[in-house]
């Protein structure tokens, strides 16, 4: 394979399974600036894909897991029968994060959440939501109340991101 970078045009260094030996990755990671020292060139290890010694580009491939993460996926569609809207009628709803139950969530490329919405699915039981602005050093920064719900399995839940005096509040519609 005789593939360049597209950034530096340093050669491309491709590991594929049964293919590519472990000295071969020892002696790329030895030689590229991005990898020496690291636990690539220790272990002999790296994810199957294509790597620039620089670090620039980085492409990991997949051998055969297709099944596994469409598996994973309809699991995931199988238990995650909660709808959670979330949207505010008055400021870009993509200047917040949504936290349920202490985690960053949106929604995912393949839900076709409505627009200036954000959609999440859960699993039935008990949750607990808060908004907070994206830019975590801003002074004075916006964070919701904190609502605790019970959702059942195929129900849809909607908050509003809505104004009160100098802040804003998530109300559930």
């Amino acid at each position: 394979m005789n593939v360049n970078c597209k950034k530096c045009g340093e050669p491309i260094f491709e590991v594929t399974p049964k293919n590519t030996a472990t000295q071969d990755i020892i002696d790329f990671a030895k030689s590229a600036p991005f990898f020496k020292g690291t636990d690539v060139e220790k272990e002999g290890w790296i994810h199957p894909g294509r790597y620039c010694p620089n670090g620039c580009t980085q492409m990991l491939r997949n051998y055969g897991s297709g099944d596994l993460f469409k598996k994973l996926d309809e699991k995931f569609e199988r238990t995650h029968t909660v709808k959670v809207l979330v949207y505010s009628g008055f400021t870009d709803i993509k200047e917040f994060k949504i936290y349920i139950d202490g985690y960053i969530c949106g929604t995912r490329v393949k839900d076709d959440a409505p627009e200036d919405t954000v959609m999440v699915l859960l699993e039935p039981g008990e949750h607990r939501i808060i908004v907070r602005e994206n830019d975590v050093k801003k002074a004075n920064r916006f964070e919701s109340q904190t609502i605790y719900f019970f959702a059942s399995s195929g129900q849809v839940l909607n908050f509003e991101l809505v104004p009160k005096e100098q802040t804003m509040e998530l109300v559930q519609c």
